[in-house]
C-alpha cells in the first residue's frame, strides 16, 4: 500500500509525463513536416521523459491510476458545465444512462431497474433513457439528468459511486461486479444523493416520531435495498420545497397528498 501523500506525488509525475509525451510527440510531428528529424527540442524531450520514468520505475501505478481516476471522477461529478445549466435537468423530466468503457448489457439493465426503484419510492414520474457511449463529458446531454456506468475501478469502498449536485452519478462495476444485484442496490442508493439526500443515513439526525431501523439503504455500509421512512420522507419534502420554490409539479400526485 503506497502512502497517499506518495500517490499524490506519484500522479502528479504521471500528469506531467502525459503532458511531456503529447508535446514530445507534437513536436516531432511538426520538426518532421520541416525535415528535421533531430532537433535540440526533441532532445530535450526525450530526456525529459526517460527522467520521469526513471522516477516511476518500481512503482505499482495501479494505485495511483485509481486515485487519477479518483480525483477525475470528483472534478467531473461537482463542477458546473459552462454549456447549459444542469441545475435545470428536473425540467426535462429524463435522466439518461451512459456507458464509458466495458458495461455488459446486464450491468445496464440492473442500474435501470436501479434508477427506476428509488423514483418509484418517491414517487418522480421521471423518464429513463438508455444514452449509449460516451468518452468525455462533451457528450452527456446537459439539460437532463446522467448517470454514467464505467467498467474502471478506483480503490476503496467509498468509491463504488460518486455523485454531484448538478445531475450528475459516477457508478463503477469492474469485472464481476457488474453481473449482481449489488449493481441495482448501489445504483438505488446513489439516486438518494441524486435526489438532494446529501448525507448518509445517521442516526445522530433521527427527529422524534421516526423509529430508527436496524438497517436503510442510505446507510454507508446497507445491506438493504430499503429506504427507511426518515430517508423516504427527507428527500420527498425536499422536492414538495422544489414545488413550492419553482411553482411546478413534479412528484406524483399520491406523494403530492402526503
Amino acid at each position: 500500500m503506497i502512502p497517499e501523500a506518495e500517490i499524490i506525488k506519484y500522479s502528479s509525475l504521471m500528469n506531467r509525463k502525459e503532458g511531456v509525451k503529447d508535446k514530445f510527440q507534437l513536436a516531432k510531428k511538426v520538426h518532421r513536416k520541416l525535415g528535421k528529424e533531430s532537433d535540440p527540442e526533441l532532445v530535450q524531450l526525450q530526456k525529459e521523459l526517460e527522467e520521469i520514468n526513471g522516477q516511476l520505475a518500481g512503482i505499482d501505478l495501479r494505485e495511483v491510476e485509481a486515485y487519477r481516476w479518483k480525483v477525475d471522477w470528483h472534478s467531473r461529478g461537482t463542477k458546473k458545465e459552462g454549456v447549459g445549466d444542469r441545475e435545470n435537468w428536473i425540467y426535462s423530466g429524463k435522466i439518461k444512462i451512459y456507458e464509458e468503457g466495458r458495461v455488459i448489457p446486464i450491468c445496464l439493465d440492473l442500474v435501470c431497474l436501479g434508477v427506476q426503484d428509488m423514483l418509484s419510492d418517491i414517487g418522480l414520474p421521471f423518464k429513463i433513457e438508455k444514452a449509449g457511449k460516451t468518452g468525455s463529458d462533451s457528450k452527456i446531454d446537459p439539460n437532463c439528468g446522467a448517470v454514467i456506468i464505467t467498467d474502471r475501478y478506483c480503490t476503496g469502498e467509498a468509491n463504488w459511486g460518486v455523485t454531484s449536485h448538478f445531475g450528475k452519478t459516477f457508478l463503477q462495476f469492474p469485472g464481476k461486479r457488474q453481473n449482481s444485484n449489488f449493481c441495482r442496490q448501489l445504483t438505488k442508493h446513489e439516486m438518494g444523493h441524486f435526489l438532494n439526500f446529501n448525507i448518509n443515513h445517521h442516526d445522530s439526525t433521527g427527529p422524534n416520531g421516526y423509529r430508527e431501523p436496524k438497517d436503510c439503504l442510505m446507510y454507508w455500509k446497507a445491506s438493504t435495498s430499503n429506504l427507511c421512512g426518515k430517508c423516504r420522507d427527507a428527500i420527498i419534502y425536499f422536492w414538495k420545497g422544489i414545488e413550492e420554490a419553482t411553482g411546478r409539479k413534479f412528484l406524483s400526485p399520491l406523494q403530492a397528498r402526503l
